[in-house]
């Protein structure tokens, strides 16, 4: 939890720079998540996550995705370095994203935690300056693929 508290800090440190030109957005998710080992059990996944430009497309995004299976839960904390493939400005903004780090797992009888990566590609497509829709798919390991859609909101421009 040490690390969460770090990454919260340099984002706001990032976030409330003097003189920060950079977007910063925020985003709620909602999809499903399928671990490979058992894949009977999808998940529901719901998330957010706080996306602050460094470059006109390079970007960090801090996450948080629950996950709820069957007999068990997931929490997953994701930094997210996310390039966007063309500029911000236009009105369909594909992207490549790559994030790395933990999945706690919550069974009735124990938990577990773990390190955790993904990577994938999806869309903004905006249906004005300040809101859009995401479409995204991920994989990754612990061995999943994920495929979610998120609304955001544009902060800061």
């Amino acid at each position: 939890m040490r690390g969460v508290a770090l990454l919260g800090l340099f984002l706001a440190s990032v976030v409330t720079a003097p003189g920060q030109a950079g977007r910063v957005e925020i985003r709620g998710d909602v999809g499903n998540t399928v671990f490979l080992e058992d894949r009977s059990d999808n998940h529901l996944l719901v998330g957010a996550s706080l996306r602050a430009y460094l470059t006109k497309r390079l970007s960090f995004q801090p996450e948080y995705q629950f996950l709820n299976g069957h007999s068990h839960t997931d929490s997953v904390f994701l930094a997210n370095v996310v390039y966007d493939l063309r500029n911000s400005s236009r009105r369909v903004v594909p992207y490549v994203l790559i994030g790395a780090g933990v999945l706690h797992n919550r069974q009735t009888s124990r938990s577990a935690t773990g390190a955790f990566f993904s990577g994938g590609f999806g869309a903004k497509i905006h249906l004005n300056p300040r809101w859009y829709i995401a479409p995204d798919f991920r994989i990754g390991f612990e061995p999943h693929y994920r495929f979610s859609v998120g609304v955001g909101y544009v902060l800061r421009r």
